[in-house]
C-alpha cells in the first residue's frame, strides 16, 4: 500500500451479524454513489451465511452484485425444488431428485413408505420412478406409501404441463418465474446459458434438454469467476486467488472461522500446519487489493467483523463461538487482525 500512496485500510467491529451485514452494505451504497464501479469492489466471506445476506442486502439497494459461492443458486427452497423438477423432466430416473421431491413435505421424508419402495425395487430391478408408477396405477401395493403416491402424482401433473409446453425457454419461464426473487439468480442463470446456445446453434428455441441441465449444473456447481465485470463480486478467499480489486472487503474476520478451531483429535504438528494455512488463505484475501492511484484508485480494504450472532447461525456456518448462551453466539475477533502489526488501525464501531 506504502507503494502506491496512503490507501483506506479500515477494521470495523459490528455488534451482531444483522449489523455487520447492514453496515457492509451501506458502505458499499456510499461508495458506489459516490462514483465507485460495482465491478471495482470484491467482498470475501468464508461462509455463505455471511456473505449471502450481504448479496441480498445489495440486491435490494439495486446495487449490481454477483455471488460466486457454489450453488448460491440454489440456497432458497423455491429454486431447489424448481431444479429438482427440472432434472426429473430431463430423466425420469433421477433418483435423487425424484426421492427429494416426494418426500419433502412428509412427516419425516415418508422414510417408512419410500424404503418399501426401495426394497420392492431392489428385489423387482424396477427404478423407483416405474414403482411409484405401478402404486399410482393400482397394479402394486406397499403398505404407508399413501402420501408418497399423492406426491408422486402431483409431481406427474407438474411434470406433464411442462411437458406441454412450446420449448425450452418457456420451461425457464415457469419453473424460474420472472420476478419472483427466490429463483432470480437460477433464472438468469438459465437465461444466459440459453441465449449462449442461441448463438451456438442456428435453429433458436430448439435447445437440447440435456444439454442445457448439464451445463445450467455446471455453472451452479463451479460458477465462473470472470476477472473484469460490472457488478460487486461476493465469494469465498479461497476462491479468490488470483483476483484483485480496487476495493476489497472481507467480512466475518472472526475467531473460530478465520481461523477455524483446529481439531484436537489431530497431532499438534498438524495443527500449526492448518493454522499457518489458513493464515496464508487470510493473506491472500488482504492482498487482493489492487491500488491505481495514477487513476485515483489508492486502493481500499476493508476487514470487519460482529460481537454477536445467532448459535444456529453460527453452527450452521461451521463457527466455534467463544462462549454461548440464551441462543446467542459470542465472538471474537480473528486472531490474524491482531497480526498485521503496529501499523495497521485501530478498530471502531460499526
Amino acid at each position: 500500500m506504502q507503494a502506491n500512496g496512503p490507501g483506506d485500510v479500515r477494521i470495523i467491529q459490528y455488534p451482531g451479524l444483522i449489523n455487520e451485514v447492514t453496515g457492509v452494505a451501506n458502505i458499499i451504497a456510499g461508495m458506489v454513489a459516490n462514483g465507485t464501479p460495482p465491478g471495482d469492489i470484491l467482498v470475501l466471506a468464508q461462509r455463505g451465511v455471511i456473505g449471502t445476506p450481504i448479496y441480498e442486502a445489495l440486491v435490494a439497494r439495486e446495487i449490481p452484485v454477483r455471488s460466486y459461492y457454489a450453488e448460491a443458486e440454489l440456497d432458497a427452497p423455491d429454486a431447489r425444488r424448481a431444479f429438482a423438477i427440472l432434472k426429473l423432466l430431463v430423466t425420469r430416473d433421477d433418483r435423487v431428485a425424484l426421492r427429494w421431491l416426494v418426500g419433502i413435505d412428509g412427516p419425516n421424508w415418508h422414510a417408512a413408505g419410500y424404503k418399501r419402495v426401495r426394497d420392492h425395487c431392489e428385489q423387482s430391478g424396477q427404478t423407483p420412478w416405474q414403482a411409484l408408477s405401478e402404486l399410482a396405477a393400482g397394479n402394486l401395493a406397499l403398505p404407508h406409501t399413501g402420501g408418497i403416491v399423492a406426491a408422486y402424482n402431483h409431481l406427474v401433473t407438474e411434470l406433464n404441463t411442462l411437458d406441454a409446453l412450446p420449448d425450452l425457454a418457456s420451461v425457464v419461464d415457469a419453473l424460474f418465474p420472472d420476478g419472483q426473487a427466490s429463483t432470480r439468480d437460477i433464472r438468469q442463470l438459465s437465461i444466459d446459458i440459453l441465449a449462449a446456445m442461441d448463438e451456438e446453434d442456428a435453429d433458436e428455441g430448439d435447445y437440447d434438454r440435456e444439454e442445457f441441465l448439464a451445463r445450467l449444473q455446471e455453472a451452479i456447481n463451479q460458477p465462473d469467476i470472470p476477472s473484469e465485470v460490472q457488478d460487486v463480486r461476493i465469494m469465498s478467499l479461497h476462491k479468490s486467488k488470483g483476483l484483485s480489486a480496487p476495493v476489497t472487503i472481507i467480512a466475518g474476520c472472526v475467531q473460530g472461522l478465520l481461523p477455524k478451531r483446529p481439531d484436537a483429535d489431530i497431532p499438534a504438528a498438524q495443527q500449526t500446519q492448518e493454522m499457518e494455512e489458513q493464515r496464508r488463505l487470510f493473506y491472500v484475501g488482504i492482498t487482493r487489493v489492487k491500488a491505481a492511484p495514477e487513476v485515483g484508485k489508492p486502493g481500499t480494504l476493508i476487514l470487519t467483523y460482529s460481537q454477536s450472532m445467532m448459535v444456529a447461525t453460527a453452527l450452521a456456518a461451521g463457527i466455534a463461538p467463544a462462549q454461548m448462551q440464551y441462543g446467542i453466539a459470542t465472538l471474537h475477533a480473528s486472531q490474524f487482525i491482531g497480526e498485521l502489526g503496529p501499523a495497521a488501525p485501530h478498530p471502531i464501531a460499526g
